[in-house]
């Protein structure tokens, strides 16, 4: 009678479940690994993975009806690559694939490294460059330590490196700091050297 009623029981569970469809989750952390199953024990590290882990697991039919979440958990996710997300990643209508945060937890998904280890600048060809006000002022940070090793270029519609500090948009060091340079030269169609200047007013 025990052994009939357990049965009993758990036909009538899976009844339930199946009547109103059940929701998988796949869950992603900054602290994961790639190599986990997306679980809430072995989430996964990159965003990338879980959608390509969603895409498999579709194609092999191995998705239960309902909505599949995939739940980023707290902290910041280095964005290193682009997370390319086409008509088979919306799912279905009676199963959509549903990208959010994890309940009552704050994500960030951020594109650049973030810089440390800055130290005042002790170079004395550098320092002869400051004002003296300056010297013992003025920080520098190994960018390379922090990962970077694009640094993007100058010129005009090309790719540039971007420095933010509390949310706002930071200045790289230029000269001059601000305005634009006049050029003058001689007056005559030799080649002469061309004098830059400034006006600092």
């Amino acid at each position: 009678m025990i052994t009939i009623r357990t049965m009993s029981f758990c036909v009538a569970i899976s009844l339930l479940i199946a009547a109103v469809g059940f929701s998988s989750t796949v869950h992603v952390c900054p602290t994961g690994n790639d190599s986990g199953d997306g679980t809430l024990d072995a989430p996964f590290a990159t965003l990338n993975r879980a959608r390509d882990f969603v895409r498999v697991k579709r194609k092999a039919g191995e998705l239960d009806d309902g909505p599949i979440f995939i739940n980023l958990h707290a902290g910041a996710y280095l964005v290193t690559e682009t997370l390319n997300l086409t008509a088979e990643d919306s799912g279905t209508p009676d199963s959509p694939v549903i990208w959010q945060a994890a309940p009552g937890e704050d994500v960030r998904l951020v594109g650049g490294a973030r810089l440390t280890g800055w130290k005042p600048v002790s170079e004395k060809s550098m320092l002869t460059r400051l004002p003296a006000e300056a010297r013992g002022h003025v920080f520098h940070a190994d960018l390379t330590a922090c990962g970077v090793t694009d640094f993007g270029t100058v010129k005009p519609g090309a790719t540039r490196a971007e420095l933010f500090f509390g949310n706002r948009y930071m200045r790289l060091a230029r000269y001059p700091n601000e305005g634009a340079g006049k050029q003058s030269a001689s007056a005559s169609h030799q080649q002469a050297p061309c004098i830059f200047q400034h006006n600092f007013s």
